[in-house]
């Protein structure tokens, strides 16, 4: 057996045959690529929704995107829906609606005189960052998917 520096990854690879050392590498590049590919999203969300998003990541953009879809669909969505869709505490939850209201991204109106977090609705700046974003992210997926093309995904309900 040859080792090279006693690597386990090197002695797996210096015990292989050149098929398996193809694969690993094949696994490798395909690592990196979304690794890469990764970095992009991160970076095309940071870009969209600037600073607030660096800090409070990505369950900032799981909000903007269950609003909007409830949103898109015609449907109310309001805090206590917020909090069983993602599994959030009210306060949380409360924490970041009320950044993203600060941003001019979001909007909690009541109903009839009820809370005002009866109802979550992005505003037009909202929608349309949100919209953008996810225009670039299904750019940049596409991309290394040459003879792909996005499809339907299946809903929970």
């Amino acid at each position: 057996m040859k080792v090279f520096g006693g690597n386990p990854r090197e002695i797996k690879l210096a015990n292989s045959n050149d098929r398996t050392k193809l694969a690993i590498k094949g696994r490798s590049e395909r690592t990196k690529a979304t690794l890469r590919h990764t970095r992009a999203i991160y970076q095309i969300k940071a870009d969209g929704l600037g600073d607030h998003y660096k800090s409070l990541g990505d369950l900032m953009w799981q909000i903007l995107c269950d609003i909007y879809l409830r949103n898109i669909d015609g449907i109310d969505f309001s805090v206590s829906d917020l909090e069983r869709s993602l599994d959030l505490s009210g306060r949380l939850a409360k924490r970041y609606i009320a950044v993203l209201e600060s941003e001019a991204l979001l909007e909690a109106r009541g109903n009839d005189g009820g809370s005002r977090y009866r109802n979550l609705l992005l505003t037009e700046l909202g929608c349309s960052k949100v919209q953008s974003i996810l225009d670039q992210c299904t750019d940049a997926f596409t991309e290394g998917f040459v003879y792909s093309s996005p499809r339907l995904v299946k809903t929970e309900s």
